[in-house]
């Protein structure tokens, strides 16, 4: 229930998360001439479908599928959002969300940007619900939905890996590493049978020299201001009070200082006869008799990894072949095998292109065109017992002639299938959307509840509300 609503919460906000302010761009591809008709006050309008079909999925009862089936053929969820230019409302920002079935409404919920807060209305049968604007404040919320007294160090990790750091402000601290990684390593020349020569890293470190290593550079980090802003920058008010406050040192000290491993990490590293690193491998072991084998080899052609985690409970293993930095393109194998002996297993495949910007002067609508596909297939092995299944994403961005129809809509459009190949199951979502005239800001509710003044029993109880009313429109 907890994941429906943060879904849902998600939902109203995305397009303030993913529509950021761009500067105008010489080319003009279409995705940045939606990105600046939105900024110029151009209203984006969407609307998504679902179709069903065939045999029940694998594993779901075949009634539920039926009833699933009939209900999605006449739903529709519909929508637009704009951003304010007009002198009153300068700078607000408003979503708006329906969900029809055979063209009578089922719900519609509207989500106002003000200031720095969002309104919420049409989500409960009572005021609306208020809430910090942007993505900060949705992150913080689902936190305390989700009762975490700390945030997600995995998140705030993704989020400062995504928008990346300047390279002169980790440069002294990938130096400190080296040498420090100096000390717990021995050298070695391997002489191969067809007579050339490689060498070989091998460093074995145990759990106390690792730790103090690691409260060393997190002693210089908090003390690096530079490096402190940029990694603010990255990440919502929760982590940069868990992650980035000096007073959390000691706790992050403590943390580091009973990690759970219990034997010493290894980590080899294999060079060519030039210098360069053709393989590593890095061993992790922790508490109860939990590891973590990490394997890439052949980095200097065509690379690929394994990863190997083991439990007490369970052995699972997933390769990654073929893969290019400049193309998207991966394949590889997966495998689950449990000590009870349950397996599954099997490979997967994955491509896509996305091509650049296509000039027309046949089709005066398809004038200025984008494509995008992604691919993904997985294939049982023969001691598994799911099916294969296979996953398509289209996209098609097109626009009228640059310059004489600079008013004119713009448009994406697309489609995401899902097909269980062997039982021929298909479900597929299509999307569309359009730039547009400006609409007038509906008036927001002033006397809105403020949720992130809630406890987490309140924002469970919110929480209930939302729910209960969006199954019942759905009954």
């Amino acid at each position: 229930m907890k994941k429906c609503f943060s879904l849902f919460l998600c939902l109203l906000l995305l397009p303030g998360l993913i529509l950021p302010a761009h500067a105008e761009v010489p080319d003009y591809d279409v995705y940045a001439l939606i990105r600046r008709q939105i900024h110029a006050n151009s209203t984006y309008h969407f609307e998504c479908t679902a179709t069903l079909g065939g045999a029940a999925p694998f594993g779901m009862d075949p009634e539920m599928w039926g009833l699933l089936k009939q209900k999605s053929a006449g739903l529709k969820l519909s929508g637009s959002y704009v951003l304010s230019r007009a002198k009153a409302t300068f700078g607000q920002s408003q979503l708006r969300l329906t969900l029809t079935e055979k063209e009578t409404d089922l719900l519609t919920a509207v989500a106002t940007g003000i200031g720095d807060r969002t309104i919420l209305s049409g989500l409960t049968e009572g005021s609306a619900l208020s809430l910090p604007r942007g993505e900060n404040g949705v992150w913080d919320m689902l936190y305390a939905l989700q009762g975490e007294s700390w945030p997600s160090l995995i998140h705030a990790l993704i989020n400062v890996t995504a928008d990346g750091l300047p390279e002169n402000l980790l440069s002294p601290y990938y130096a400190d590493i080296s040498e420090w990684l100096a000390g717990y390593t021995q050298i070695s020349v391997i002489r191969a049978e067809n007579g050339t020569y490689s060498m070989r890293a091998d460093s074995v470190i145990a759990p106390d020299a690792l730790s103090s290593m690691a409260v060393r550079l997190l002693s210089k980090l908090y003390a690096d201001e530079a490096l402190m802003t940029a990694l603010g920058a990255s990440l919502t008010e929760a982590e940069k009070d868990a992650f980035l406050t000096p007073g959390m040192l000691p706790v992050l000290m403590s943390a580091l200082y009973n990690s759970g491993m219990t034997a010493p990490l290894t980590l080899r590293r294999d060079y060519d006869s030039s210098g360069y690193m053709d393989s590593w491998e890095l061993f992790l072991p922790f508490a109860g008799n939990i590891s973590v084998l990490i394997t890439t080899r052949n980095l200097t052609a065509l690379p690929h990894t394994e990863v190997l985690l083991t439990t007490p409970e369970r052995v699972t293993a997933i390769r990654f072949d073929n893969e290019q930095a400049d193309s998207l393109a991966l394949s590889g194998s997966f495998s689950s095998d449990s000590t009870d002996g349950g397996h599954s297993g099997g490979t997967f495949a994955l491509s896509g292109s996305f091509g650049g910007l296509v000039v027309s002067e046949e089709d005066t609508r398809y004038a200025r065109r984008q494509d995008a596909m992604l691919v993904l297939v997985l294939q049982p092995d023969e001691q598994s017992d799911f099916h294969a299944q296979l996953l398509t994403v289209n996209l098609c961005a097109h626009a009228w002639p640059l310059g004489e129809f600079d008013d004119r809509p713009s448009y994406l459009e697309g489609s995401l299938m899902w097909q269980d190949l062997t039982g021929g199951t298909d479900i597929t979502l299509y999307y569309s959307s359009r730039t547009g005239a400006p609409i007038n800001l509906q008036k927001a509710d002033s006397s809105a509840r403020v949720l992130d003044s809630m406890n987490a029993e309140e924002l469970q109880s919110v929480m209930s509300e939302i729910l209960a009313r969006l199954i019942g429109c759905l009954n």
